[in-house]
């Protein structure tokens, strides 16, 4: 299947949001990872999240995520971090892609704990400090307000 992404049947039909005609065209391992999603109820924006970040990791290898291991998924997220500069957060998007297309869909006999999170740096959402923001609450909080 080399040269065949997992994804590359879908094409633009289905990126507009389920269009039962591009699903008749799908391979049958994306019509699962599609229907296994649906099953369990997961949001629409999920959904595309999930098909997105799939799509991203067989297109960086040229090959359908079923023929790649767990050292593959490492390797990815270490070009994700380091040669993409993505967020730890979406990092930890891709980990629960694999580690639900792999557990759910393609039933491997692996764990969870076989998809580490990286660590992310508390408050990572602010660029101040802790001790920093609540300085300035602090003061903020102590000012009179001019009325």
């Amino acid at each position: 299947m080399k040269g065949q992404t997992f994804f590359r049947y879908i094409g633009i039909g289905f990126a507009r949001h389920h269009n039962s005609n591009a699903e008749k065209d799908l391979t049958p391992l994306p019509q699962r990872f599609i229907a296994d999603m649906q099953r369990r109820g997961l949001a629409p924006s999920t959904q595309r999240s999930y098909l997105h970040y799939v799509a991203e990791f067989a297109k960086f290898y040229d090959t359908s995520p079923e023929h790649l291991d767990l050292e593959a998924v490492r390797q990815y997220e270490l070009h994700l971090l380091h040669e993409k500069k993505h967020s730890p957060q979406s990092i930890h998007a891709f980990i629960s892609t694999v580690q639900f297309l792999y557990l759910v869909t393609l039933e491997m006999p692996w764990s969870k704990a076989c998809f580490p999170r990286l660590r992310c740096p508390e408050n990572s959402r602010s660029a101040q400090p802790p001790a920093s923001r609540a300085v300035l609450r602090t003061r903020s909080q102590s000012e009179p307000r001019n009325a």
